[in-house]
């Protein structure tokens, strides 16, 4: 159970440290994306959360 517990724990830290990067690249490359193809990017983070585990999925997408 306390390892079960500490995996979970590690799994949400590793989630949110990847959150941050995706979010600061999206960030940063809003504007190349803006000026080379004259579109707008998203970046969008579905969260599913099945049971005690959470998992992230990650979509860019451009209109």
């Amino acid at each position: 159970m306390f390892l079960k517990h500490n995996m979970v724990t590690l799994n949400h830290i590793l989630v949110l440290k990847l959150i941050i990067v995706l979010f600061l690249e999206g960030y940063l490359l809003l504007p190349l994306f803006d000026r080379v193809l004259k579109t707008q990017a998203y970046l969008m983070v579905q969260k599913i959360y099945s049971g005690s585990l959470f998992d992230a999925k990650f979509y860019i997408a451009i209109s």
